[in-house]
């Protein structure tokens, strides 16, 4: 975008520029010429990347017109436990073959333990806490 070509375009005699919470800093180039190119550095630290891999099962509900995607996605949380780590709404499908004032919602769970890698089995057993509650909480209808 033009404020982003903008910012980081560097003014005569400045040494560092800010922009969007990061640090930019000004060098010259190796060339000999006088023009600053800008260098991005951090301005604050950086979060420690996770140390164990996540784990990431789909599940698909269908569900009445009715019930909200934030419903789903509060009943999913609620089952799942402290090792979800996200749930993301990631498709939305109306028409056949799924019935009138329905509709199909499928979410990405992302699971994660701070200790350990979670195993297969441990995930599985997750999600189907999550799609028994999903069914007796939320009565919708489970997407294979």
């Amino acid at each position: 975008s033009d404020e982003l070509i903008d910012a980081l375009t560097p003014r005569p005699g400045t040494p560092a520029l800010q922009y969007r919470g990061l640090h930019l800093l000004t060098a010259k180039p190796s060339s000999g010429n006088d023009a600053q190119m800008p260098a991005v550095g951090l301005d604050k630290a950086s979060p420690d990347l996770p140390r164990y891999p996540a784990v990431e099962r789909d599940v698909a509900v269908v569900t009445p017109d009715r019930l909200s995607a934030r419903q789903v996605e509060d009943a999913i949380r609620d089952a799942a436990g402290p090792l979800l780590e996200a749930v993301e709404l990631f498709d939305v499908y109306t028409g056949p073959p799924v019935p009138d004032a329905h509709r199909n919602l499928a979410y990405r769970l992302r699971l994660r333990a701070p200790d350990r890698t979670l195993t297969a089995e441990e995930a599985e057993e997750i999600v189907q806490q999550v799609r028994i509650s999903l069914q007796e909480r939320a009565g919708v209808r489970l997407r294979e």
